[in-house]
């Protein structure tokens, strides 16, 4: 695996939001399955307003897709604990995740989730941002292999949402005898030095459109402007 000098802020939000998708019932995050009677509060950060999510700091607005729901707090709790863990059992170090904050949580069903996140990262890690955003991919990786798990991945590629550039990548994560079990979409940003990233867990292709269709619809005002 290619070595990176980056330290690993930004691999930390991206891998702790693919250890939170796993909902879906990957070994890594057993723990972390959904639970129906789980109470749902609004996001902790930005807000819901006339069918929208809405994160002023970056001026993200995004239409909520039907039948996708909040997930539940505590189910990002135990999900985030069991993630924290096994991103530093896979680094091999202690992670700092104290200025992420955790945005949008949506979940359709246990095979279909969506995550969101903005974390500050050093100016270094954002002047060297083409490197960091395949650090994130190399980071992923890592961790599935420490569990044993066979994943494929595809090679960065960009794209625009909403005005925005994103680096983007595909997961292919494979049960024991070989066949697809989940797949995962990875998008990564940042405006200034805030990481901003999205991940979506699906299993079904008219689900992942879904939400899909509601990424894509975003907007976004960059500081600034």
């Amino acid at each position: 695996m290619t070595q990176h000098s980056l330290r690993p802020t930004a691999a930390v939000r991206t891998a702790l939001l693919l250890t939170r998708s796993l909902v879906a019932g990957i070994t890594l995050c057993l723990a972390a399955v959904l639970a129906a009677a789980e109470p749902v509060a609004p996001p902790e950060h930005g807000e819901i307003v006339d069918g929208h999510y809405h994160f002023a700091e970056i001026g993200w607005s995004m239409p909520l897709p039907r039948h996708w729901e909040m997930l539940p707090q505590a189910t990002s709790k135990r999900a985030q604990d069991a993630g924290n863990k096994a991103i530093e059992g896979a680094l091999g170090q202690a992670v700092d995740t104290s200025g992420l904050r955790h945005l949008l949580a949506l979940t359709r069903d246990r095979g279909h989730v969506f995550q969101s996140s903005i974390e500050t990262v050093s100016a270094d890690f954002a002047a060297q941002w083409p490197a960091g955003a395949e650090f994130v991919r190399a980071v992923m990786l890592q961790t599935y292999g420490s569990k044993g798990i066979k994943v494929e991945a595809t090679p960065l590629r960009n794209e625009e949402i909403g005005g925005v550039t994103f680096s983007v990548f595909d997961l292919t994560i494979f049960k024991p005898d070989g066949s697809p079990m989940l797949y995962q979409r990875m998008y990564g940003t940042l405006f200034g030095e805030q990481d901003f990233g999205i991940a979506l867990t699906y299993q079904n292709p008219a689900f992942r459109d879904e939400m899909l269709a509601a990424i894509r619809a975003s907007t976004f005002q960059r500081p600034g402007r």
